[in-house]
Formats: C-alpha cells, sequence, structure tokens
C-alpha cells in the first residue's frame, strides 16, 4: 500500500473538499464525502483542521495568499517603474494588476472553465452573511492592501485610505473579476448578440472598473 504522509492527506483533502463544495455547496457537501473523495479517515479533517467550518476557512486564506502574492508583486512593480520613469500610471495599469491575477489563477484556459476554487468562493457568496464573515475574515490585512491604495492614489493623483469607500471599491473589483470568469465560461450568443471572446472580456473589465472607480473614487460624497 502507498505510505502518505499528513501533508499528502491535507492537500488531498482540501483538493477534494474545494471541488465538491463548488459542485454540492457547502451545505450540500458532508465531511464523510470530502474524506471519501481524498480516500482519507473521517476523523482527518478535525485533525488536520479543526472541522468543517475551519477547513472552509483554511481554503480561503490559502487560496486568497497565493492570489495576493502575484497581485502584490504587481502592483510593487508597477509603482517602482512608475517613481522611476517619473510618470504617473495609468488606472487601467493598476485594474490589471489586480485583476490578472485571479484570471490567471482562477480559469483553466485549456478547458475554457473557471477552476473549482473559484466556483467554491462564488458558492460561499451565496452563504448567510454571519457565517461568511467568520470564515473569511482574516485577522490581518492582505498585503496588497496597501500597494493597491498606493497605486490608486498615484493613478488618481488624489490621497486615499482605508476607508468605507475603499473597501467598496474593492468589493467592486472582487466581484467584477468573478463575474469576468463567469462570462469567460460562456459560449455561443446571448439575446442574439455574439459573445466577445477571453481578451475582449479581460480588456472590457479593465474599461468598465476603471471608469466605476474613477467615479467612486474621486466623488466628493
Amino acid at each position: 500500500m502507498l505510505e502518505t504522509t499528513p501533508a499528502d492527506t491535507r492537500t488531498r483533502i482540501v483538493r477534494s473538499a474545494e471541488k465538491l463544495f463548488a459542485e454540492h455547496g457547502i451545505a450540500g457537501t458532508s465531511v464523510r464525502m470530502i474524506t471519501d473523495d481524498a480516500n482519507a479517515n473521517i476523523a482527518a479533517v478535525n485533525y488536520h483542521f479543526g472541522g468543517k467550518d475551519q477547513l472552509i476557512r483554511a481554503i480561503v486564506i490559502r487560496r486568497v495568499m497565493e492570489i495576493d502574492e502575484v497581485r502584490s508583486k504587481g502592483l510593487d512593480a508597477l509603482i517602482s517603474s512608475s517613481i522611476s520613469e517619473n510618470r504617473v500610471p495609468s488606472l487601467n495599469e493598476v485594474v490589471r494588476c489586480y485583476l490578472d491575477p485571479i484570471i490567471e489563477h482562477g480559469f483553466d484556459h485549456e478547458r475554457g472553465k473557471m477552476r473549482p476554487f473559484v466556483r467554491f468562493l462564488r458558492r460561499l457568496q451565496e452563504e448567510p452573511e454571519s457565517f461568511r464573515r467568520e470564515v473569511t475574515t482574516l485577522q490581518d490585512p492582505i498585503p496588497s492592501l496597501d500597494l493597491l491604495i498606493r497605486a490608486l492614489s498615484m493613478a488618481l493623483e488624489i490621497e486615499l485610505e482605508r476607508s468605507p469607500k475603499m473597501l467598496m471599491a474593492m468589493w467592486y473589483l472582487v466581484n467584477a473579476s468573478l463575474q469576468a470568469l463567469v462570462m469567460m465560461e460562456r459560449e455561443g450568443s446571448v439575446l442574439g448578440m455574439k459573445l466577445p471572446n477571453q481578451d475582449e472580456i479581460r480588456n472590457g473589465a479593465v474599461l468598465f472598473i476603471s471608469g466605476g472607480l474613477t467615479e467612486l473614487l474621486t466623488a466628493d460624497t
């Protein structure tokens, strides 16, 4: 029999949980379904994560931080190059730094499908607010937050800070990014109009988000 390490078991559980949550929803996925799919003992979820809710939180943190690491590097590089070249970064450049990582990590371009963890995140949006808050609230702000605020400040040439308005901006960024992935999956036509290709969707999302951010963040109220 093939021996596995605790790390192997933990990884299999995470992958199975992402897939099953995406397919059946959180309420429709039992711990036994997860461990059966992962070929693990039913007690393994409690052993490695402390329970189903903690498993959900571990998946969210893992995926958010993976994407955020790439996003932080992109924003930092944009800020640095703009300073060294003595130029103002465009808002479209800033938005691309935010949007591209979730598209590249969340979309399987060969299959033309969203990856399971993105479907899981969309399913999570259907859960009660109290539950979402419990499993998605991070102990510390994501590293890219301050970089995003700085880059937006440079692009819009105004001083921005952490505020309710910035929280709205981030919320719209996240949801517009997820909607772009939904559109990328679709084929054919809608209402008699041919659907755009993936590059057109990406470029359109950047323009749409940039326009919205300009109006939101530069408004007096």
